[in-house]
């Protein structure tokens, strides 16, 4: 506030609301606000109108729920002043409420505006022909741009909170993965486990850093060619008996989650149900973490995994303390070998020219294409495997799960 706060004064949209308001009296107009301003809004057109009734009988204030119960063709404007809410705005762009839908808004507001409508119309194609045709932007103003930062980046989250998207749980709700998303410059988008690890770049070089502490505007190096595991992999058949002790103690150490995986099928398990027996046994996680267990293959250890791991060998009646001990040695050793593998990656990385957008490197028998990008947004969102550690356009990505579901 002390840097923007007469900035964010200066974008006041009272007086373009009032003159616009005043020019369409004669019409049937609906003011759009949030449900905590609407008290406030019929105050502001009570003191434009001298608090007489008869100067705005014809414009009446809702909020966007109670906006879907209004019949639309009675209605020439649908006047949204400020943002409300990602569902609401999605749904302004996508729906036609009244004849017009009339934005009041900066320019940096309006470009984004397009480019959410643009990409709802390839997403939602097949029912575009019912959405809005918003006539026009009121107050542009190109010397605020700093004063709507935060609005920019919510409304570019928006795509991400989109129903195509949410409806990827319907595709195969038994086989996904908690991840999360990185929206990232040219409209992309780049998965990566929730527990997993990313390439970061800044002043102190490249080092790997957890999803979960990524925030926007990191710089990332990413190679959308090859998971983190076949870098691995490859960098540690650069020594054919290291690589051999890494194979023999992956299926030691994810012999619990084969166990798992079994006892499922057994059983005629679903994941739901896996949650159920272990809850009775005292391990207790959420369903979307008892999905990546089962599934993912980049899954080595479970949190408390001492633990865990010997109830799990419980739940299927083996309780072999020689197998549960290999096979937490074997989840210590491959740690070992994989951190040092992945210590190697990163000393390689560095030695390159990092200034580059683009650092292209061979190791063993992969040359691997590593590409600088910037994160612009950031979600939570579960997703089947298979599309993990791969760059995909935006565009799309959201058409090919909205049509799969």
């Amino acid at each position: 506030l002390d840097n923007n706060g007469a900035e964010l004064l200066n974008t006041n949209k009272t007086e373009c609301l009032e003159e616009y308001i005043k020019s369409k009296n004669n019409e049937n107009n609906i003011i759009v606000v949030s449900t905590l301003q609407i008290d406030a809004m019929n105050i502001f057109l009570a003191k434009i109108t001298n608090f007489d009734s008869e100067g705005f009988k014809n414009t009446k204030v809702v909020d966007a729920k109670q906006l879907e119960d209004i019949n639309a063709s009675s209605i020439d404007n649908v006047i949204i002043p400020s943002f409300i809410s990602k569902p609401a705005m999605r749904r302004f762009r996508n729906y036609k409420y009244g004849q017009n839908h009339i934005y009041f808004g900066i320019k940096e507001e309006k470009l984004l505006h397009d480019k959410f409508m643009n990409k709802d119309k390839v997403i939602f194609e097949s029912n575009f022909n019912n959405s809005a045709e918003f006539v026009s932007f009121k107050k542009e103003d190109t010397s605020n741009e700093s004063s709507i930062e935060i609005s920019v980046t919510d409304l570019f989250r928006d795509i991400f909170a989109s129903s195509s998207i949410r409806n990827i749980n319907q595709i195969d709700s038994s086989h996904l993965t908690k991840s999360k998303m990185l929206g990232l410059d040219d409209d992309c988008i780049l998965l990566i486990p929730e527990n997993g690890k990313e390439l970061v770049l800044d002043s102190r070089g490249i080092y790997l850093e957890k999803a979960s502490m990524l925030n926007v505007n990191d710089e990332v190096l990413i190679n959308s060619e090859f998971s983190g595991e076949d870098l691995i992999k490859n960098i540690l058949k650069e020594n054919d008996e290291e690589y051999d002790q890494y194979l023999s103690l992956d299926k030691r150490a994810k012999s619990w989650k084969k166990i798992l995986k079994n006892y499922e099928i057994e059983n005629n398990y679903t994941p739901k149900d896996i949650q159920i027996e272990l809850k009775k046994i005292g391990v207790t996680r959420e369903l979307s973490t008892i999905r990546h267990w089962l599934n993912s293959p980049y899954t080595v250890a479970p949190q408390k995994r001492d633990e865990t791991i010997r109830k799990i060998f419980a739940l299927s009646g083996n309780d072999n303390e020689d197998l549960i001990n290999e096979c937490l040695a074997s989840i210590d050793s491959i740690r070992k070998l994989t951190n040092a593998a992945r210590l190697k990656l990163i000393d390689l990385l560095n030695k390159e020219d990092i200034s580059k957008s683009n650092i292209r490197m061979k190791i063993n028998n992969f040359t691997i294409n590593f590409e600088r990008k910037t994160i612009y947004a950031i979600s939570d969102i579960e997703i089947p495997s298979k599309y993990l550690y791969k760059i995909h356009d935006l565009d799309s990505f959201m058409l090919e799960f909205n049509n799969a579901s």
